[in-house]
């Protein structure tokens, strides 16, 4: 089977990005009650003070107690070097003797010497720990709510771009606090938790963080179809390669690892599709760089409604182009709400993958187009056709 379809090169990334995404917020009554009834919400507010309550009272470069709650709040692990905490600790104890002149600009400029990556989440929480009526940048929360993303990597005065994106945020977040929305959540948040003496901006944050939706206006639906008694889906992947390494997911409740990637939305093509998953769940903008596979796989579902039903699933997986400085961040949840990680991998891995195929053909890539049919439903491992791009 020969396939002669090419893959262009999507360029206008951000343009993507933003007609995909408006400012939205749209929080029900109801659904903010929701959030603040959450069981994980009360265990994160007592982290959180914990953090705020012992900032000035202990050396946070020194107190490995501290530096674990932290990380664990802020979700500082698997993808941050102990080098690089160690800088971001003594940074901030440095930064405690001065706490109402830093700025983000400041802190985002520090943090760029200790690991040479731009550091939007992550500088915007120190920022807020010194000076909590600063809002945090979270990836998902920005993007979903108030339009905004970080600039592609290889951007033009991306540096600078960041630190205006910043402030932007900032304006946007204030508005929308002032808004009868934000009021709204700040009303029944007090309500909720009277006597929690935390600022509004971090209680914003609490609600929007937990919401985390994809409740944009029309959103498009994904590419499933039901048909007897079974789906079609429609999927892409990425290939995500550093050296001999290559990107997988994995989530608290499965115990294999899978693409990055998802469902197609109907509107799409495959390649946008690609280009925004990644940034769903790497945090990062990446160009396609080549379609490599299209994989037809018939399977039975495992979770919800999906489960024992048999799945017709066409995927298209893209080798993507990677910046050299990719620090990948994950905020994503599974259909049932499990969180997911995003963990490096090599073709030995011990773990079972998803697609299998990854284990020998990224052992080797080729500059074609390669056709996989895989099936549960028969014995062995199914069949290959090659294809020239």
């Amino acid at each position: 089977m020969i396939f002669t379809a090419k893959c262009g090169e999507f360029k206008n990334i951000q343009t993507l990005i933003r007609n995909y995404y408006r400012m939205n917020t749209m929080l029900t009554k109801q659904t903010i009650l929701e959030i603040l009834d959450k069981p994980g919400l009360q265990a994160g507010i007592n982290d959180y003070s914990y953090l705020l309550n012992n900032l000035y009272s202990t050396n946070v470069a020194e107190d490995a107690h501290y530096q674990d709650v932290f990380r664990k709040f802020y979700q500082m692990r698997k993808f941050y070097s102990d080098e690089f905490a160690s800088g971001y600790f003594q940074l901030l104890e440095e930064l405690k003797a001065d706490q109402n002149n830093v700025t983000f600009q400041e802190i985002f400029d520090r943090i760029l010497g200790i690991q040479n990556t731009f550091e939007m989440s992550f500088s915007s929480k120190m920022l807020h720990m010194l000076q909590p009526e600063n809002p945090i940048w979270d990836s998902v929360v920005t993007k979903e709510h108030f339009g905004l993303c970080i600039p592609a990597s290889g951007h033009k005065n991306r540096e600078s771009i960041c630190v205006q994106r910043y402030d932007l945020y900032k304006k946007r977040f204030y508005e929308y606090l002032h808004s009868d929305e934000g009021q709204m959540i700040l009303t029944l948040f007090n309500q909720k938790f009277p006597d929690l003496e935390i600022s509004d901006a971090k209680k914003i944050d609490f609600v929007l963080w937990q919401d985390r939706s994809k409740q944009t206006a029309n959103p498009p639906s994904d590419c499933t179809i039901p048909i007897d008694n079974g789906l079609i889906n429609i999927r892409v992947g990425a290939v995500i390669r550093k050296g001999n390494q290559f990107l997988m997911v994995g989530n608290d409740r499965q115990d294999y690892l899978y693409s990055v990637g998802g469902r197609v939305k109907f509107g799409e093509t495959a390649e946008q599709a690609a280009i925004r998953e990644v940034f769903e769940e790497t945090g990062t903008e990446m160009e396609v760089d080549h379609l490599g596979f299209i994989q037809e796989n018939f399977f039975y579902g495992d979770t919800g409604i999906k489960k024992d039903k048999l799945i017709y699933e066409i995927s298209y997986y893209f080798y993507m182009k990677v910046p050299e400085d990719f620090q990948p961040k994950c905020e994503s949840f599974t259909d049932d709400n499990s969180r997911e990680n995003l963990v490096w991998v090599t073709t030995d891995c011990k773990q079972m993958l998803y697609p299998e195929f990854f284990r020998t053909e990224l052992e080797d890539p080729k500059p074609y187009v390669i056709h996989i049919v895989t099936d549960e439903r028969q014995a062995g491992e199914g069949k290959k056709d090659h294809g020239t791009v």
